[in-house]
């Protein structure tokens, strides 16, 4: 009689939540209904909200409307991947870098000396929050409006938290710190040095993409803009006992500007924007030292860059450059968290206080990480060795992740 009366009463328990679920599924206010009608197909988010992890205020659109970005995770698994030839070491993957195993050689019976190739991005890039598994991390954005109207709770994503169910995570953050920052002269003055001497100007690390030159138009008179570029990169995942034998910087150029003056390239430099994780306005000035900044590679001239969507231009760093690259623990010359790596790229003309000729141009465009996908993101790659417990070695080779790494010695 006990268990017929229990089980009444789960069958009624169950009805009632079925009900209550099916009521919850069409509930929604008439007002919210029209709104969420009424929106243009630009401002939808088109994802599982489930799959947003972060968002953050991104200034305002061409309407003066407020705009969110947000960070998303895409369907796309990645699994272990190869760069140069080499396999990588997905247990070393974090959200911003890969390892990738180049060499490994015995030193004596108890370690080997593994030399790695790290492949450091300048924002997030991957992430392992759903599932475990390896995802890609995309970028879109939406007025902050539409963003809050469909990101708003309803009874039924309450109801799925409860039941532990993925949700919204609704997760505030500051924001990517790659970007670039423009100075601004007055009108009519066609002189570059007022310019680059400003403390401030107007930051952004929310597009898809960003400059370095400077450009001089007569509209309105005629006058300067200035941008110069900030490029933080995450290299804490080095070991503090790792020894750094190169490094590059890679961008993939989709524009360029040329003019023959005998300034018309870019430096590599190292910044000291407050933050790591985002570009304020008053960065403009922690881009290298106003003159003649401390050149971390060899400068590049712009009539030896290659514009394409498909092939990256290389910048070898020099052995300053390689100075400036923290391992985990080593303090930043930019924000306050320990080993990231500030770099940053400024114009010929704005190293050298040179003026350029009237609707001349000076510089290069390329994407940030900002844009889809991870095919034309700025990184950087480094060589380094660690020394590590040696593993049992069969014929010469070592299994690592699925790959095989060749080994120098017996």
């Amino acid at each position: 009689m006990l268990f017929l009366k229990n089980k009444i009463l789960i069958s009624s328990f169950l009805v009632v939540v079925l009900l209550v679920f099916s009521g919850v599924y069409f509930y929604q206010t008439k007002a919210q209904q029209e709104a969420l009608a009424s929106l243009p197909d630009a401002s939808l988010i088109k994802i599982p909200l489930d799959n947003i992890i972060e968002y953050t205020d991104a200034g305002k659109n061409s309407n003066q409307e407020e705009v969110i970005k947000y960070t998303y995770l895409s369907e796309q698994v990645i699994g272990p991947q190869q760069y140069k030839g080499l396999k990588e070491d997905i247990n070393l993957r974090t959200p911003t870098s890969q390892a990738f195993v180049k060499e490994v050689k015995p030193l004596n019976a108890k370690e080997s000396q593994v030399t790695y190739v790290g492949k450091f991005y300048s924002g997030p890039t991957f992430s392992n929050q759903k599932d475990g598994e390896w995802r890609t991390v995309e970028y879109a954005t939406t007025t902050k409006s539409a963003f809050l109207l469909q990101t708003k709770p309803t009874i039924l994503t309450q109801m799925k938290g409860l039941l532990g169910q993925p949700v919204f995570a609704a997760t505030y953050y500051a924001g990517g710190g790659d970007g670039a920052s423009m100075g601004t002269g007055e009108d009519g003055e066609y002189d570059i040095s007022p310019v680059r001497s400003l403390a401030s100007g107007y930051s952004d690390s929310s597009s898809n993409g960003t400059q370095v030159y400077v450009y001089l138009t007569s509209d309105y008179g005629g006058y300067y803009e200035l941008w110069r570029v900030f490029l933080p990169f995450n290299t804490s995942n080095i070991p503090s006992d790792a020894i750094i034998s190169s490094a590059n910087l890679n961008l993939m150029i989709n524009y360029k500007y040329t003019i023959a003056d005998g300034y018309n390239y870019f430096r590599v430099v190292q910044t000291s924007q407050d933050s790591n994780s985002t570009l304020a306005n008053g960065d403009y000035s922690k881009c290298g030292s106003l003159d003649a900044p401390t050149a971390g590679a060899s400068d590049t001239n712009m009539s030896s860059v290659t514009v394409s969507t498909s092939v990256y231009n290389t910048v070898a760093l020099n052995s300053t450059g390689l100075s400036w690259i923290k391992k985990s623990g080593q303090t930043s010359s930019c924000g306050v968290s320990a080993g990231w790596t500030c770099l940053g790229i400024r114009d010929g003309h704005d190293v050298t206080d040179q003026n350029i000729a009237m609707e001349g141009a000076s510089g290069i465009s390329f994407a940030t990480s900002e844009l889809i996908g991870t095919s034309q993101d700025p990184y950087l790659d480094v060589t380094y060795s660690v020394v590590m417990p040696s593993v049992k070695i069969n014929g010469g080779t070592m299994n690592i992740n699925g790959g095989t790494v060749k080994v120098n010695g017996n």
